[in-house]
């Protein structure tokens, strides 16, 4: 018996990923073939389709080389007629395949030269049906879940009963087709994709003029896609692989097992290693991680004020890109700025404050080199807003702290450049502002600057 490519049946597994809709012949795998050319059929076992013993086939000189031949003439003839052999394979996850077989049946009855292809249970039948005047098809029939029916019966007249090569084709979407000598005869005649794993080929030959000269089995198979924590999103396309509410990204970054559940990141890790709570919305939202590496690049180079500046020059307009584009929101790209502009460098001016009847006036007076800088651009006067703003925010953590704080921030730097360049062409040296906030425990801000933030704060929060 001969073997293609030096693989020996038994042990052939084709795994090949399918990276288009339709795959070419030539991008399938050959899973199985067999021509008896040997003159045997060494690692086959004289079974049927089921596993039940069976009189074996003989093996005859044919046309290309030798065939397997039926036994008897009839079924009043002992022994009985139907000769059988199967042999294990392995074949699992497949999208395509072709199932091909060189046959031919006779014309008395009965007569049929058939491959199984099993299942387990079930099977499908790939049949060179003779018996002239009766049948003389090319059927194709399934046993499924316990009932018997023919997916297609293709007339062939007295071409089943001369050699021919048959070919059984199903695309991915479960279509198939009948070729017979290379020419397509009957394409997408049925659909049926219920089985796609197979552990046996089973060859049957009926009666003394039905012969098989080799079959072979070639497929498409594709592995399925991995859903580790079962919540219906593959890993690929799934975020958050372990489904513990924390993203993959910041799993990788952090070091903890992205699937794993249990392995959660210490949230002290998280505040030092990720930036911020407003980070992980920015990741919640979809976007790129190479963003997100960029941000915390920047927080890595933070005390390198010029290469800071260029670094988040870059960045925003990045964010900018990403929402021109329509991939992240207004609301998106005011958040992930935020995250920009948080970890320039801070720049401190002179800081003071009085007390004014159960509120204090924070007042913060900056030269002016630091106006000249503040104008150029708000993510200039970043830093400085960061510096007052750590100086006046004493809300207490919850109901969006966090969040507040750094669009608070944002905003600040808006004002604080406006305000520079407006001072700058009055002639002034120096710039002075006020921003006041409750001395109660736990305070807020002040009602005036509060104002301007709400309609960003309440896009953010829902609040």
């Amino acid at each position: 018996m001969k073997f293609r490519n030096g693989f020996k049946i038994g042990l052939v597994l084709a795994v090949f990923v399918l990276l288009c809709s339709s795959a070419s012949w030539a991008d399938w795998n050959e899973v199985f073939y067999d021509d008896f050319d040997d003159g045997e059929y060494d690692g086959w076992t004289v079974t049927n389709w089921k596993g039940e013993t069976r009189p074996a086939p003989d093996v005859v000189p044919s046309p290309e080389g030798y065939s397997l031949r039926g036994v008897g003439s009839g079924y009043s003839t002992p022994p009985p007629v139907d000769a059988w052999i199967s042999h294990p394979v392995s074949i699992s996850d497949v999208t395509e395949m072709k199932i091909e077989m060189r046959a031919k049946s006779g014309p008395q009855w009965p007569n049929r030269a058939a491959v199984y292809l099993v299942s387990s249970s079930d099977c499908y039948v790939f049949d060179d049906y003779g018996e002239a005047g009766e049948n003389e098809t090319a059927d194709l029939q399934f046993y499924i879940n316990g009932l018997w029916d023919f997916l297609h019966r293709y007339p062939i007249g007295s071409r089943a009963f001369e050699w021919h090569t048959f070919a059984w084709t199903r695309d991915a979407n479960g279509w198939w087709s009948l070729s017979i000598d290379g020419q397509v005869e009957a394409a997408n005649f049925g659909q049926d994709n219920r089985l796609t794993s197979f552990d046996r080929v089973g060859i049957m030959v009926m009666r003394n003029q039905s012969e098989i000269e080799w079959v072979r089995i070639s497929a498409v198979t594709e592995p399925p896609e991995t859903d580790s924590d079962g919540d219906g999103i593959p890993d690929e396309e799934d975020p958050d692989d372990d489904n513990d509410g924390f993203n993959d990204w910041l799993e990788e970054l952090i070091g903890t097992d992205q699937f794993d559940e249990n392995a959660v990141p210490d949230l002290d890790d998280i505040e030092g290693t990720t930036i911020s709570v407003a980070e992980n919305l920015a990741l919640a939202v979809g976007v790129e991680k190479s963003l997100l590496r960029k941000i915390e690049e920047l927080r890595q180079i933070a005390d390198d004020a010029k290469e800071s500046y260029e670094h988040a020059k870059s960045l925003m307009n990045t964010i900018d890109g990403l929402y021109n584009a329509g991939q992240i929101s207004f609301e998106d790209l005011h958040t992930i700025k935020s995250l920009v502009v948080k970890f320039l460098p801070t720049r401190e001016g002179i800081y003071s404050y009085e007390l004014d009847n159960g509120y204090i006036r924070h007042i913060f007076t900056f030269n002016e080199w630091q106006m000249i800088e503040m104008e150029e651009a708000p993510f200039k006067a970043q830093p400085y807003a960061n510096w007052m703003i750590d100086k006046v925010w004493t809300l207490a953590d919850g109901m969006g702290s966090s969040l507040g704080k750094l669009i608070g921030g944002f905003k600040l730097a808006f004002d604080t450049s406006r305000m520079a360049s407006v001072a700058l062409k009055d002639g002034q040296d120096e710039l002075t502002i006020v921003i006041k906030s409750r001395t109660d425990e736990g305070g807020i801000w002040a009602l005036e600057f509060l104002d301007r933030l709400a309609n960003i704060w309440k896009k953010l929060t829902g609040k």
